[in-house]
């Protein structure tokens, strides 16, 4: 009969705060996003941010030959990290906002392929010009997509569930707060499309 050997490890666990850091902003994004759309990034973030971190480790696996080190993923304008779906392309400025203002500036997930390179403030429109600026996944972050993908999972179970047992407060019928749930999950699901 072999033996079984326990295993021992005694390197420190990665630990992640993503709870915070999704929900809260840094001192460098206070500056710049008022707190009403910080909260419509983070509803965004509930209903797309799986597939943008989807997307973001599969252009991780093709660095270009001006990375020989292979540190970072694909660099590729913000609009081209954002796969395509059907309400993805309705709401694709504001993703490329939110892949801007949480992935690059919060999370550090993205970094700017030419660093020497600033983006400017277009005063007529009062926007942020990024055309032709490149960004690129920082492949030794990979190790926090999986508690992100989790914080996304949470907080739309989190929400349904409220939403659940307020229907049951109101009006105590197990058959409509069952519907209300599956109607909820069906439309974030349906958000993938």
């Amino acid at each position: 009969m072999p033996e079984y050997k326990s295993i021992i490890d005694k390197q420190a666990i990665i630990k992640t705060q993503n709870w915070g850091v999704v929900f809260c902003r840094n001192k460098e994004v206070k500056d710049t996003v008022p707190l009403h759309r910080w909260f419509w990034f983070c509803f965004l973030e509930i209903l797309f941010g799986e597939e943008l971190l989807e997307n973001l480790i599969m252009t991780s696996g093709n660095s270009g030959i001006d990375d020989p080190n292979r540190k970072s993923g694909e660099p590729l304008s913000l609009s081209l990290h954002i796969p395509s779906g059907i309400f993805s392309n309705f709401c694709h400025n504001q993703l490329v906002d939110l892949l801007y203002y949480k992935f690059f500036e919060q999370y550090k997930l993205l970094e700017q392929d030419d660093s020497e390179q600033k983006p400017y403030m277009n005063e007529k429109t009062g926007t942020l010009e990024l055309s032709g600026f490149k960004f690129r996944f920082v492949k030794h972050k990979l190790c926090h997509i999986i508690a992100f993908r989790r914080v996304y999972q949470t907080t739309a179970l989190i929400l349904n569930a409220a939403v659940d047992l307020i229907i049951w407060w109101i009006w105590r019928d197990l058959q409509l707060t069952i519907i209300v749930g599956l109607a909820l999950e069906s439309i974030r699901r349906l958000f993938k499309l």
